[in-house]
């Protein structure tokens, strides 16, 4: 099996319908196929609400650019990558069209 997503998500569907023996059977093989050592770090942005009702909507994009600015540099330079980040307005998957997305592909999604 190859390391991809389709892949894990094969390995952890007989998850929780499995008996304890039977999940320490699919941890060692996403472990195998997939596991890794590296570092997370985790970054977050507080104050929206505040922020925006102070300074304005604008105000508070040019600070998310302003970060990604200054993070994603270093990021890279360790031959790290940007797992996750939130579009911003007018990028693919802004706002309620990317929730919508997500809704249209599990209706079970709240």
């Amino acid at each position: 099996m190859t390391a991809d997503r389709p892949g894990l998500h094969r390995l952890l569907e007989p998850y929780w319908d499995s008996g304890k023996p039977a999940r320490g059977e699919v941890r060692e093989r996403v472990w195998t196929d997939f596991g890794g050592r590296g570092a997370v770090l985790i970054t977050d942005m507080s104050g929206f609400s505040r922020v925006t009702r102070d300074m304005g909507i604008v105000h508070y994009l040019a600070m998310i650019r302003r970060m990604q600015r200054i993070m994603v540099p270093p990021v890279h330079s360790y031959a790290g990558r940007p797992l996750s980040r939130r579009p911003l307005p007018g990028e693919p998957g802004a706002g309620w069209d990317g929730l919508s997305r997500c809704h249209a592909a599990d209706d079970s999604v709240v």
